[in-house]
C-alpha cells in the first residue's frame, strides 16, 4: 500500500502534472507495490486548475495506463463530487476498490448550515442510495465531527439516528476543537469538553456495532485480500472493502493478493481460507 500525494497547498489547488502522477504509479508497481492510495487536500479536487483534466481523467489514467496496478483506492472523497461518471467508473473498473470514504461531518441539518456545509442529509442519503444501487458491494464509511458550537442533545440524538439509518460500516469521530481565528471559535454556546468526550463514546460505539454488523454479512462470501502482516500463526491484510481479514498463510504471501472464503467473523475481523492467490 502506498500513499501518493498529488495536492500540496492549502488555499488554491495545484495539482501535480499528471504525466508525473502516471509515472510515480508506474515506478512503484515495478517496485512490488499493488495497490495505490489517492491522497492529497481535496483529493477529488484534482485538476480543478487544469483547463481539461479532471480527476475522473485521472482515474481512467491510472487503470488503464499503469501496467500492472491491482488496486487503486480513493483515500477521501467529498460527496458533491461523486459523479455519475465516477460511480460508473467504479462499477466496471476491476482495480478501484469497492470502499469509498465520504466525510458527512453531521447528521442534523442545523449543524451542517453551521459549519458552511452546502448539502443537506437529503441530498447526501440520495447519493448514498445511488451508490448503493450501483454498487451493491460497496463499503462506505465517514467522518463526523461532534460537539460543534450549538449542538444540543437533540442535534446529536438526530445525528446518531440518521447514521444508524445510513448504515455506513465505520466512523471516524472527532470532537470539535476551536481554531482561533476562525468563524466557529466566535460562536457563543460552545460545547463543555466532558460532553465532547461523551458523544465521542457514544458514536464510537455505533461504530464498532455498524462495523461489526457489516463484517458479519460478509460470511460466505470470496472477497480479495491483500496480505500485510503476520497475525500469530497466520497472516492479516484489507479486504477492498477495507475490512481486516486473517487466513492462514506463509510469511511470504505479504503484499500478494489472495481470493478468500469467509468462513467467520470474530467480533470486527474476518476469518477464511483462501481460495486462490490472484494473479
Amino acid at each position: 500500500m502506498y500513499v501518493l500525494y498529488y495536492s500540496l497547498c492549502k488555499g488554491r489547488i495545484r495539482s501535480r502534472d499528471k504525466d508525473s502522477v502516471l509515472k510515480q504509479a508506474q515506478k512503484l508497481v515495478e517496485h512490488g507495490f499493488v495497490e495505490i492510495v489517492l491522497t492529497g487536500i481535496h483529493t477529488a479536487g484534482y485538476g480543478q486548475d487544469f483547463d481539461d483534466y479532471s480527476f475522473y481523467d485521472l482515474l481512467v489514467d491510472l487503470t488503464t495506463q499503469v501496467k500492472g496496478l491491482k488496486r487503486l483506492r480513493i483515500s477521501s472523497i467529498e460527496m458533491s463530487q461523486i459523479t455519475h461518471e465516477i460511480i460508473d467508473l467504479i462499477a466496471t473498473s476491476p482495480i478501484i476498490v469497492d470502499h469509498l470514504h465520504i466525510p458527512i461531518q453531521s447528521g442534523c441539518d442545523k449543524i451542517l448550515k453551521k459549519m458552511n456545509r452546502h448539502y443537506t442529509t437529503k441530498e447526501f442519503a440520495q447519493k448514498i442510495q445511488e451508490l448503493k444501487v450501483k454498487l451493491p458491494s460497496l463499503s462506505i464509511t465517514t467522518d463526523v465531527i461532534v460537539g460543534f458550537p450549538g449542538e444540543t442533545d437533540e442535534d446529536f440524538q438526530s445525528t446518531y439516528k440518521w447514521i444508524e439509518e445510513m448504515h455506513f460500516n465505520q466512523l471516524h469521530v472527532f470532537p470539535y476543537s476551536p481554531r482561533k481565528g476562525t468563524p466557529a471559535a466566535r460562536m457563543k454556546e460552545q460545547v463543555d469538553g466532558k460532553t465532547k468526550h461523551q458523544r465521542v463514546k457514544t458514536l464510537m460505539e455505533l461504530s464498532h456495532q455498524l462495523q461489526h454488523d457489516f463484517a458479519y454479512k460478509q460470511i460466505g462470501k470470496t472477497l480479495e485480500v491483500l496480505i500485510e502482516e503476520p497475525d500469530g500463526d497466520a497472516m492479516i491484510g484489507h479486504a477492498s472493502n477495507y475490512l481486516k481479514v486473517k487466513t492462514k498463510l506463509s510469511k511470504d504471501s505479504v503484499g500478494h493478493i489472495y481470493r478468500v472464503l469467509i468462513e467467520e467473523c470474530q467480533d470486527t475481523i474476518l476469518i477464511g481460507s483462501v481460495v486462490s492467490e490472484e494473479n
